[in-house]
């Protein structure tokens, strides 16, 4: 998965902390239902697709009853408590039976209609991570729900800047970089952003994967890798944000906008738009998680056909998910790593605004120092003072 954005849900004035007695009696607790199909099954947990496209995962105790032995691909109906970190916990799980066809004469055909999607905010008191001010619209009659229309004819220059995002990652060596991630709250509307803490990091890319080195929260040392750091976090600043953008699975709409600058250098802007089926940009809240459509623009340099700045949005993000927000930017330019140069991020934003609320949380990253990663083995071979029974003298 990539682009990964965790949060906890906030904690709403007057609730408070739950008391140890609270903990061991879940039967005092209001409880939900929801029915979807399971995904993914174990001990702890049991995870389903809900209707709305959410993926909600519910932890399993000794107390969760199970009507029937569940596995992947059963629809179910699950009760389940949340508690203060917006965790759910199942109370039963039980199998769902689907009503029986009616009957009827002459059957009738059958007629999909999609719910109708919901509306996109629109507040301005929202914070945005947009560059600048959005092209005008070639015709008031289009909307931005209709999509983006593909080209008449292939466009030459898009498909170029397709293979080359596609090799991109295999272009590129082994390296080391330093990560600083400054993380802003902001609880009023227009926003008045307050950092948290800086969360720093060596970023060690290896064969096409990253990990994590030497965790500092304000400069302290800390023993939790990154996922289990507290607070909001991201991932897919190393290519995968640009592998999947133009990943013929995505199926991403592209329009040519206008011409810009981007990183010093001449670039077209594009806008993009991309299905909710097609998503793989997961946004995850405690034990909830979405792969919402998303829409936004790519900066392209026109000589090396490089991808030097994308903006994504997500769109119709479902009504019981706690965001009714989520932004996503990376920043790409040219940087010497050992004798050659390289396209590599060098600074990310993502946002996030809690639905019903005026908390809006900021993650601010920038990527220092590009150096070269090798290891290197050596053998040395020595003359030996140790002799064995039996053997010639060494003269």
């Amino acid at each position: 998965m990539w682009g990964q954005f965790r949060l906890p849900i906030p904690r709403r004035g007057g609730q408070g902390k739950q008391t140890p007695a609270e903990r061991k009696a879940p039967d005092k607790k209001v409880t939900r239902h929801f029915s979807g199909v399971v995904r993914a099954r174990s001990a702890e947990s049991v995870s389903i697709l809900n209707a709305d496209t959410r993926i909600i995962e519910f932890l399993c105790s000794k107390e969760t009853k199970f009507s029937a032995a569940v596995k992947p691909g059963d629809e179910v109906r699950v009760e389940a408590w949340s508690d203060e970190d917006g965790f759910f916990h199942a109370l039963s799980v039980t199998l769902s039976k689907p009503a029986p066809p009616p009957v009827s004469e002459e059957p009738r055909p059958v007629v999909l209609t999609p719910p109708p999607a919901a509306p996109e905010p629109d507040d301005p008191g929202r914070p945005a991570l947009r560059r600048g001010r959005p092209a005008p619209r070639e015709t008031a009659a289009v909307e931005p729900e209709q999509g983006i229309p593909e080209p008449a004819q292939p466009d030459a220059f898009l498909e170029k800047v397709r293979e080359v995002a596609l090799e991109f990652t295999e272009s590129l060596p082994n390296y080391l970089c330093k990560q600083m991630t400054t993380r802003y709250q902001s609880e009023s509307r227009p926003s008045n952003w307050q950092a948290q803490d800086v969360v720093g990091a060596a970023v060690v890319y290896e064969d096409g994967r990253e990990s994590y080195r030497d965790i500092r929260i304000n400069d302290k040392p800390t023993k939790k890798d990154m996922d289990s750091i507290p607070g909001s976090r991201s991932r897919g600043e190393f290519g995968s944000t640009l592998r999947d953008l133009f990943s013929p699975s995505t199926a991403a709409a592209f329009r040519f906008r206008r011409e810009s600058t981007a990183a010093g250098l001449r670039a077209a802007v594009y806008e993009f738009q991309v299905e909710q089926p097609n998503s793989h940009w997961e946004n995850r809240v405690a034990g909830q998680s979405v792969f919402p459509s998303y829409k936004g623009s790519v900066w392209i340099d026109r000589r090396s056909h490089r991808v030097l700045r994308i903006e994504m949005q997500a769109r119709n993000l479902p009504q019981e998910f706690p965001l009714d927000a989520s932004e996503w930017v990376v920043d790409y330019e040219f940087v010497r790593i050992g004798p050659a140069p390289y396209l590599v991020p060098v600074h990310a934003e993502n946002l996030a605004c809690f639905r019903g609320t005026s908390r809006c949380v900021r993650n601010a990253t920038d990527f220092r120092n590009y150096r070269r990663f090798t290891s290197e083995s050596q053998i040395l071979t020595v003359d030996s003072t140790v002799s064995f029974e039996g053997a010639e003298k060494k003269p």
